[in-house]
């Protein structure tokens, strides 16, 4: 124990013993090392939030240090000193509302108290070089002064650069333009360096030596008049040389007297200011309703407030709000500060009964402020199950009746823990970290392209969605975590499959493929649900043939196909007009080998039909979802009728086969427009009539009788004549 008394007193006595000229570099040091790391974060993983805290108070020790070693001894620096105590302020208010703040008005918060420790920080250096200039000019060398006018002039000049070219960066958004930007700000921090250097070493020490001087050649020269009394050319020469030096030092004192006197002078103006402010009544009352509190009563006052904002801040009430049924009865006991709703999925057709609702408690803080919050609790009405208002977030239950609780768990209805969840899923950064993102991000420093990915990204409770509306398909599901803003895959069982390294991602396959955009937003992939990338190549867009289950990869060198399972294939596909194939899916397969090509067609995805005959197919499902016909059409333009083994079921092909209104029944158009009417039992009616068109119920063909004249007509879907009498039609519309 007393081992390790003696060597914390030893690492207390070496802190102290630091020199101020030190201090400086630390904490010069330490804020360029703290700006690195937090652009750092920008660009790959970022600290935890935990992790820029304990910067904060680095920070906050660093300054106090600094502080501390300009006030030792003298008072020429409490301007200084003051300032920093300023600075050390700013730094608390940061930590403070980075620590208990909920909302997002911290970031204006600590926006502004940046921008006012930048403002110090810059007048705090300013201060020392007019400092430099005025103690060179007096008591060193003019040469010496002019060269730190010099200096002050290059400090300006740096300032004001560095803010111009933010300000011109808000606007130009170039890449090159804030790459000069962090240069000038990277210049800057050496620019302190050399002015602590030089002000230092040149001027504060300089004058310090020369003081010291004077002292022990007047301490010399008094115990050489004391102990040689028989040389008296020696003690007039020892006596000569301590009037010298005394006259530098009277100099120096002399002008230390007339800055003393100036100094005096200056206090006692301003006293004499404030004395006529002090006479009028008012502002005498004003003073007198606000005595000077002492120190450690102001701390014990700071003390009860704190005790009073964590009281605040941590106790939750409940609100007004019950849940009644339509005729007004009372269902639970529990009050909300909202509506209270059902938490669980009930689909539209079933008859599951509404049991468990959410409700909702705030704390004690105003609603307008930063500090307020909302916690979110389970009720179950018919088991009377309460789980507390202890969840973060508002629930959102999926298909399955899990949810994500915000705190590392997945819970079912009845807030039972089903999955533990990684901590990089909860894991946060800083406020300050997420302002340097945004304007990052803003700037647009890697000039991103938009992608052609067309598929949505379902966020719902920190996890997307499936296609199914749930949280896991294919054994995945992909989270999202606030440290950098970014999605990741993890596996049913907990397990981290790949770590948060994409802008988006999408689950609108389930997880079996998902199109992803990588972490700085400047490259398009598909990943299976391993996490593996499916490409050999870097698409600029996809797109996704779920039938087949084949991703067409678009590059700058060509097209390229991937399966699902990530196999290239050679040749090309290309999908027929959607809404040309009915409920079918189309496709053409272009063979490299023979430059021929495969009709492929899918129902959802399921392949039912596949030829080297034809080009195009069309079919409908029967009221049951089956497909028993298909209309295909081969390379010379004409259609057939046939079944789903490629055996016709009408003998003739025809220039056009139209759909009825009835399942089974087809209208054939010959070249000479003529119509036939075709049966999927096999059946053919043919007549001799002119195809003209279809009512829009399908039920009757308006046709056409060119002999002896242009005579218009009905006939139903057996063939049989609807009018007895032709009649002129000059609105007639061929539709063949």
């Amino acid at each position: 124990m007393e081992t390790r008394t003696k060597s914390n007193t030893s690492l207390i006595n070496k802190i102290k013993s630091i020199s101020k000229e030190s201090t400086f570099y630390i904490y010069i040091l330490f804020n360029l090392i703290n700006l690195i790391i937090h652009i750092m974060g920008f660009f790959s993983y970022p600290m935890f939030a935990q992790v820029d805290y304990v910067l904060y108070l680095t920070k906050i020790a660093i300054v106090f240090l600094v502080r501390k070693a300009l006030l030792k001894k003298d008072s020429c620096f409490l301007a200084e000193a003051r300032m920093f105590k300023g600075i050390i302020i700013c730094d608390c208010i940061e930590l403070f509302v980075s620590v208990f703040a909920y909302s997002d008005g911290a970031f204006l918060v600590i926006f502004l108290t940046f921008t006012l420790k930048a403002l110090l920080d810059y007048i705090i250096f300013s201060s020392f070089i007019n400092k430099g200039i005025k103690e060179a000019y007096e008591r060193i060398s003019e040469h010496l002064s002019k060269r730190l006018r010099t200096y002050k002039k290059y400090w300006h000049v740096l300032n004001s650069s560095i803010l111009g070219v933010l300000i011109f960066q808000i606007f130009a958004k170039k890449t090159f333009i804030l790459m000069f930007f962090f240069a000038l700000v990277l210049v800057r921090f050496f620019a302190q360096i050399n002015f602590i250097y030089l002000i230092w070493n040149k001027v504060i020490k300089q004058h310090s030596t020369a003081i010291d001087h004077y002292y022990y050649e007047k301490r010399d020269a008094k115990l050489v008049s004391s102990s040689n009394h028989d040389d008296d050319s020696h003690i007039k020469t020892e006596f000569a040389a301590v009037d010298e030096m005394d006259y530098e030092f009277k100099i120096i004192k002399k002008s230390n007297q007339v800055q003393d006197e100036f100094q005096k002078q200056s206090k006692l103006k301003n006293r004499h200011i404030l004395q006529k402010i002090k006479n009028f009544s008012l502002m005498k009352k004003l003073i007198n309703k606000f005595p000077r509190i002492d120190k450690k009563y102001r701390y014990a006052i700071y003390g009860c407030l704190f005790i009073c904002f964590l009281f605040m801040r941590n106790t939750y009430i409940e609100g007004d709000n019950q849940l009644t049924d339509e005729n007004g009865n009372i269902l639970s006991d529990q009050k909300s500060v909202d509506y209270m709703y059902c938490a669980q999925y009930i689909p539209w057709y079933s008859d599951e009964k509404e049991q468990v609702y959410q409700y909702n408690k705030c704390n004690l803080m105003p609603s307008w402020s930063m500090f307020y919050d909302e916690k979110y609790g389970l009720v179950n009405i018919e088991t009377g199950l309460n789980t507390g208002a202890i969840y973060e977030e508002d629930l959102a239950f999926d298909n399955e009746g899990i949810a994500y609780d915000y705190d590392r768990h997945f819970i079912n209805l009845n807030g039972e823990e089903v999955i533990k969840v990684p901590y990089i899923v909860k894991a946060k950064t800083s406020f300050r970290q997420m302002i340097v993102n945004k304007l990052l991000d803003y700037f647009d420093i890697y000039e991103r392209q938009i992608f052609g990915v067309g598929d949505r990204c379902n966020e719902s409770g920190k996890f997307v969605l499936s296609s199914n509306h749930t949280y896991f398909a294919n054994g995945v599901t992909s989270y999202h975590t606030d440290l950098n803003d970014k999605y990741g895959l993890m596996s049913e069982d907990g397990n981290l499959v790949t770590l948060p390294k994409y802008s988006r991602i999408s689950g609108s396959r389930d997880f079996k493929v998902s199109p992803v955009i990588n972490y700085n937003r400047t490259a398009l992939d598909v990943i299976n649900s391993k996490g593996e990338s499916l490409f050999e190549s870097t698409p600029h867009d996809i797109e996704f043939y779920d039938a087949p289950q084949i991703i067409k990869c678009r590059t700058y060198q060509g097209d390229e196909f991937y399966t699902y399972e990530g196999e290239k294939i050679e040749g090309s596909y290309h999908q027929i007009n959607e809404h040309g194939t009915g409920r079918v899916t189309c496709f053409i397969y272009d063979h490299p080998e023979d430059k021929n090509w495969t009709l492929e067609v899918y129902y959802g995805s399921e392949l039912i039909f596949s030829s080297d005959l034809y080009y195009y197919c069309y079919s409908f499902p029967d009221k049951n979802g089956k497909i028993n016909y298909l209309v295909v059409g081969d390379k010379d333009n004409m259609y057939s009728l046939i079944d789903l083994e490629g055996n016709l079921i009408c003998p003739d092909s025809y220039k056009e086969i139209k759909c009825t209104g009835d399942y089974n029944t087809f209208v054939g158009i010959k070249q000479n427009g003529q119509l036939d009417l075709l049966y999927l039992d096999g059946t053919v009616i043919k007549t001799y009539y002119t195809y003209v068109n279809i009512t829009y119920e399908g039920d009757l063909i308006e046709v056409c009788n060119p002999i002896p004249k242009n005579l218009y007509n009905y006939i139903d879907l057996q063939g049989n004549i609807q009018m007895e009498e032709w009649f002129e039609d000059d609105d007639a519309y061929y539709d063949n």
